[in-house]
């Protein structure tokens, strides 16, 4: 039979839950309630026997790497959260799914950074988060799902970082910055730029070896060196618009740029050899 481990104050104990609480319990379920406010930094860091953690909605924040290395945790029940420190959840390994309420303020960077079985993640309508954090889910290889809220302007460093399982995703039309390493050597096949996308990062979706057409908007002013670089299935990339930067190698050589002529794009091909086509 699988045991409870329910966290209480008594009226002389702290608010914070902290690194200890639970270590001389072999719990499996850990509940962690009233008026318990915070989960303290590395408040249960590579404990290997929690399974599950519910959080009651007097839980607000998520201390730096709480959870990180629990390699058994693989539910996650929260109600109020506001705040999740960087590397919360990090290196748990079979954690499966997670979904991210609407009162979430603030994430840090890398709270799923190595759970390699990550499959899905859900954010509830009207979250008002603005960036995705470097990191946030590096290294979750089996990540297939996920819908970012309409709230996002930018989608940081090495967020999706080899997500080799991610085919598909719908960036929002709120999306004005795509940061380095964003989506590298993911299993991307369709994309989507957004119309109010300004900024395209080094090696934003190098070795992203399933796309195979990517359109450039009107809107993007700066498109670092190898952001295409090494995908070897890309046979087009059309240029809506006339970037004012173009870094080295944004291409494989075998890939045409589509562009107007007599432009920056145009005379960039024209000096590096790039195969062009006007539109």
């Amino acid at each position: 039979m699988q045991k409870t481990l329910v966290w209480r104050l008594q009226k002389d104990e702290e608010k914070t839950f902290l690194r200890g609480c639970a270590d001389k319990h072999g719990d499996r379920r850990l509940v962690i309630t009233w008026p318990y406010t915070k989960i303290g930094d590395e408040a249960l860091k590579n404990n290997i026997r929690i399974k599950e953690a519910v959080f009651s909605d007097c839980v607000r924040e998520i201390g730096k790497e709480s959870f990180s290395g629990c390699t058994r945790l693989r539910t996650v029940d929260t109600q109020k959260l506001k705040k999740i420190k960087n590397g919360a959840f990090s290196g748990c390994v079979n954690l499966r799914k997670f979904q991210i309420s609407k009162t979430v303020e603030r994430m840090g960077k890398g709270i799923f950074s190595g759970c390699k079985r990550l499959q899905q993640v859900s954010f509830d309508d009207n979250l008002k988060i603005f960036r995705i954090p470097e990191e946030t889910f590096m290294e979750c290889r089996e990540l297939s799902q996920i819908i970012l809220p309409e709230t996002v302007r930018e989608i940081g460093r090495q967020s999706f970082y080899r997500c080799i399982e991610l085919s598909e995703i719908e960036i929002p039309k709120s999306v004005e910055k795509i940061e380095e390493k964003a989506f590298y050597q993911t299993g991307l096949k369709n994309l989507k730029l957004p119309e109010n996308l300004h900024f395209i990062g080094e090696s934003a979706f190098l070795k992203c070896k399933e796309l195979e057409y990517v359109r450039i908007p009107q809107s993007v002013e700066t498109v670092e060196k190898w952001a295409f670089h090494g995908c070897s299935m890309l046979k087009t990339v059309e240029f809506s618009g006339d970037p004012e930067v173009l870094g080295e190698w944004i291409i494989n050589r075998g890939t045409k740029i589509l562009c107007k002529k007599d432009t920056r794009v145009d005379d960039y091909c024209r000096k590096n050899g790039f195969e062009v086509k006007y539109f």
